[in-house]
């Protein structure tokens, strides 16, 4: 690689490190906020079995 091709390819990393996204690999239900690496994570609840969901994986 290039010394212009390895500045081009960090930049794309940086800019793709930042922001709200899917993250987490345990969950899609669980959205991370790069780069300060603050995470919340969702779940669904089923009332009438008192079920809960709180992990998804595709």
């Amino acid at each position: 690689m290039t010394n212009e091709s390895e500045a081009a390819y960090g930049r794309i990393q940086e800019s793709l490190a930042r922001g709200w996204n899917t993250w987490d690999t345990r969950s899609v239900l669980t959205q991370v906020l790069l780069p300060d690496a603050l995470g919340l994570s969702f779940g669904l609840k089923e009332y009438y079995r008192g079920t809960s969901l709180r992990t998804t994986q595709i």
